[in-house]
C-alpha cells in the first residue's frame, strides 16, 4: 500500500482539539487538518476546549494561547488534570520568549507564532505524530 494512503488511514483515526477564538483561523486550520484526514473537535474558548476533551476521544490538541476567559495554557492544565497525558501544540500572536517559555513549561511539545504559517504547523504535527503515535 502507498506510504500517503498508509498514513491517511492512519490519520483517519486521530482526532484533533483545536481552540482558537479567531473564527477565521480556527476554520481555516480545521479545513486544513480535515484535508489532511484528521478528525477535528474545534472550540472557540478554553472552557469550550475543556468541555469537548472531557466529553470526546482526543488523540492531540492544538491551542491559541490567548483567548478570552480561561487561557490555552489553562485549559490544557485543566485538561491534564482529568485526562492525563495530552500532547498539545501551542500557538499565540505573542511570540516572546516569555511566552513560549510558559506553553512549553506547562507541558506542550511545540509553540508556533502567529500568523501560522501552513508547512511549520505541518512540520510540527509530524513530529508530534512520529513521538506519540507512529510505532517504529
Amino acid at each position: 500500500m502507498d506510504i500517503e494512503i498508509r498514513m491517511r488511514l492512519y490519520r483517519s483515526m486521530l482526532s484533533i482539539l483545536l481552540a482558537e477564538d479567531d473564527d477565521a483561523l480556527r476554520e481555516s486550520l480545521a479545513s486544513y487538518f480535515i484535508a489532511e484526514g484528521f478528525k477535528v473537535f474545534p472550540a472557540r474558548s478554553g472552557l469550550e476546549a475543556v468541555e469537548i476533551a472531557l466529553k470526546k476521544q482526543i488523540s492531540f490538541s492544538v491551542m491559541d494561547i490567548n483567548m478570552p476567559g480561561l487561557s490555552g495554557i489553562d485549559a490544557f492544565r485543566s485538561i491534564l488534570d482529568e485526562k492525563g497525558d495530552l500532547p498539545c501544540i501551542f500557538m499565540s500572536g505573542d511570540a516572546s520568549r516569555d511566552t513560549m517559555l510558559r506553553a512549553l513549561e506547562a507541558g506542550g511539545f511545540s509553540f508556533l507564532s502567529k500568523p501560522i504559517q501552513i508547512d511549520l504547523m505541518k512540520r510540527s504535527v509530524d513530529q508530534l505524530l512520529s513521538k506519540y503515535f507512529y510505532r517504529k
